[in-house]
């Protein structure tokens, strides 16, 4: 007598939690295994590292599930006990490799709210010194991190209550007019009033500055020089 093979059991409950962690991994399925003890069964998820950020993603993830899913308040992280035979196949391994793919090009608003959580300290240490009180050159050849650094004092300092302004200079690339140079202070002063909105000489200002952004006139030049001294 022929036996049909059984389909072994799938476990829907944990097919949701897992499929929608997958989702606030971007897409990244993680390792995973259940635990069965004495007061239920917890699925766990697998990571090298177990991280602050993956933390609270489990955390959202507790959020998101229903309260009829039976791992509702039983899912957690735990630290990966083997290395898997494929190390380019592990989940940690290609969230590695997006995170580099997203930050290729680092802005302020790379990462969101994460960005802190994200953000690898440079080897030399110099996240002590570009949150001090002075001019600061920040120099260095192509991927070094030097816009994840610039990144990094914006948050830090914006965290800690001051007025931070961001303007990406690569708008201007290649460009030498002086209405650039005038498009600059106007972003500087735009930045102004919105931190400051009830203050009529910056507002009075942009309104001047604005006027000669796309001004062709001769004395454009000298009308936004003889500005500067007021702007300072």
């Amino acid at each position: 007598m022929n036996k049909q093979a059984t389909k072994p059991e799938v476990d829907a409950d944990a097919e949701e939690a897992i499929g929608q962690f997958e989702v606030l991994l971007g897409g990244i399925r993680p390792d995973h295994f259940i635990k069965k003890r004495p007061d239920g069964a917890y699925l766990l998820f697998e990571f090298a590292a177990p991280s602050e950020r993956l933390f609270r993603l489990v955390a959202e993830l507790e959020k998101q599930l229903a309260d009829t899913n039976r791992y509702a308040g039983r899912c957690s992280l735990v630290a990966r006990k083997k290395k898997p035979p494929i190390l380019l196949a592990m989940p940690e391994t290609r969230l590695l490799q997006r995170e580099i793919s997203e930050s290729l090009t680092v802005d302020k608003d790379t990462f969101g709210d994460d960005f802190m959580l994200r953000y690898t300290k440079s080897v030399s240490d110099m996240e002590h010194a570009i949150v001090a009180k002075a001019n600061h050159v920040v120099y260095g050849r192509r991927g070094a991190g030097k816009s994840s650094l610039l990144a990094y004092a914006y948050h830090t300092l914006r965290n800690a209550g001051f007025h931070v302004f961001w303007i990406s200079m690569q708008t201007y690339s290649g460009r030498s007019d002086i209405q650039a140079a005038i498009s600059v202070v106007a972003s500087m002063l735009r930045h102004l009033e919105s931190a400051f909105p009830n203050h009529s000489k910056v507002s009075s200002l942009l309104a001047k500055v604005d006027s000669l952004v796309e001004s062709e006139a001769a004395n454009t030049n000298a009308a936004f020089l003889r500005l500067i001294p007021r702007i300072r």
